[in-house]
């Protein structure tokens, strides 16, 4: 057992004791108070965590003078003998490593930080503790005249120490995502092919269209797996494409391809169309980046909204897809149908077959079935269309309470810090036009995890952030704007 769910068993015999009668004060009462006081209080040294946050806070500080000399040489300090290609290909060397540390520099401060607040946070759970031991003794020590005193007087010592200990466990497990986030912006090293020098790893890794990074760091350790594991034939061929690519946005482009589980001959189907494109990362942006606005209407929305089309678990997915698979977004972008459309097209698509895999033998091609897409066909989606790209298995989570969505908070963490999108049902009563209600249900997207705040795409056209304690508590209407507070499924890798 837990110390914490120790403490609530103590907390509960204290509750339930009752004196004897006779000469004896006490009956269960005396057993129970030493359960909760022999419980260990909350673990850690706040001096080891202070230090920790220096270590990191001095390392940061020696990254950036690298940086700054680094960030010279790549725009100034170039030997003059180096010119044209030589010194353009130098110079965008140079400024991939300053990123790179610039990038470590950033991490290092944000884990100071992290670590100094959990100082703080450990001190004053570790000095309430002390309070609830303080409260415990001196139940522990009370006459046998005293009997309601000493009970409650335990009952106060326990639920200090309880609230110590829930503290403390909260805020480990923040710090906890938090580095895992933090580590998981350490992109080069996911770069473990050895077909890929260290610096060529450097660039790929700070490789950045319009929308900041090309590539994650589960996109680049993806790649990188299924680049060892090829063929000779196919390895050799993928590595040509590399190496004939226009830019490092063009190689990035390439590598989130192989990423997205595309075979090499699709890579280089794929690559005979951006590969005129490559020196321009405004058209390598715009046709392989899906770029959502906001917009609140879903009858209208933007390019990527489902519009009016009851097919939200479809076009979540499918927008998610096309997030992390650039050879499906350049077959949306460059479709004859327009961008809109070919979205829209889409979505019935998955639609189609997420009722089929429900059981539906005729679905439907205007979808306008109330109930849209249930948990078999969600299941499927999350497999078919995300799994596929991402190497996941998806297990299907009912989220029926805030216990229950409690649970899931480090499953979803560690599924958007590794790059695999969480699908999530939400739902509530929702005001009609003739002024009743109506439960209503609506898929969203889980894409991103900063702190204890989650990123989530809406299919009517919008992304938006939420905390953690929202999702926990069910108070997630500000996604969509609605009453659909209650997140009450979610789709997360199998364990």
């Amino acid at each position: 057992m837990s110390s914490l769910s120790d403490l609530q068993d103590a907390l509960k015999q204290i509750q339930q004791a009752t004196p004897m009668i006779g000469r004896f004060m006490f009956d269960s009462l005396p057993g129970a108070i030493g359960q909760a006081l022999g419980v260990p209080g909350p673990p850690g040294s706040v001096s080891a965590v202070n230090a920790q946050a220096d270590d990191y806070r001095k390392a940061g500080a020696q990254a950036s003078v690298v940086e700054t000399d680094l960030t010279h040489v790549s725009t100034s300090a170039l030997p003059k003998a180096w010119t044209g290609p030589v010194a353009e290909t130098a110079a965008q060397a140079v400024a991939s490593v300053a990123a790179e540390v610039a990038n470590t520099v950033t991490v290092l401060g944000q884990a100071a930080a992290a670590m100094e607040q959990w100082g703080v946070e450990l001190s004053a759970a570790q000095a309430l503790d002390l309070s609830g031991i303080a409260e415990l003794t001196a139940a522990q020590q009370q006459p046998m005249s005293a009997f309601a005193s000493a009970q409650q007087a335990a009952v106060n010592g326990c639920r200090l120490r309880i609230q110590a200990a829930t503290n403390s466990a909260a805020g480990a497990q923040t710090l906890a995502n938090l580095l895992t986030q933090l580590a998981a912006q350490a992109r080069a090293e996911r770069v473990t092919s050895g077909a890929v020098d260290p610096l060529g790893a450097v660039e790929l890794a700070n490789a950045s269209g319009a929308g900041g990074d090309i590539l994650s760091a589960a996109e680049l350790g993806r790649a990188s797996a299924r680049l060892d594991s090829m063929s000779p034939a196919d390895r050799a061929a993928f590595e040509q494409l590399l190496q004939n690519a226009s830019s490092p946005e063009e190689a990035a482009y390439l590598w989130q391809a192989l990423a997205a589980g595309n075979s090499v001959s699709q890579v280089q189907q794929f690559d005979s169309v951006i590969h005129a494109h490559g020196s321009d990362p405004d058209w390598l942006y715009q046709h392989l980046s899906p770029t959502v606005l906001d917009s609140a209407d879903p009858s209208t929305g933007n390019t990527y909204s489902q519009g009016a089309v009851n097919d939200c678990v479809a076009a979540s997915t499918v927008v998610a897809e096309a997030k992390v698979n650039p050879v499906l977004m350049l077959q949306l972008s460059t479709s004859s149908l327009g961008l809109q459309q070919a979205l829209q097209q889409e979505y019935l698509n998955q639609y189609d077959l997420a009722q089929l895999s429900e059981g539906n033998q005729d679905p439907l091609k205007n979808p306008a079935d109330p109930d849209g897409v249930g948990p078999k066909g969600v299941d499927f989606l999350a497999n078919k269309d995300l799994g596929s790209v991402t190497g996941t298995t998806y297990q299907p989570v009912d989220v029926n309470s805030s216990s229950d969505r409690q649970a899931t908070v480090p499953r979803i963490e560690q599924s958007v810090a590794s790059g695999v999108p969480v699908p999530m049902d939400i739902g509530g009563d929702v005001k009609q036009s003739d002024g009743s209600t109506k439960w209503e249900g609506h898929q969203v997207m889980i894409v991103g995890a900063s702190g204890d705040q989650l990123e989530v795409y809406n299919p009517w056209g919008s992304t938006s952030w939420i905390s953690t304690s929202d999702y926990v508590n069910g108070n997630v209407g500000s996604i969509t704007g609605t009453t659909m507070n209650t997140p009450f499924h979610v789709e997360v890798p199998k364990q």
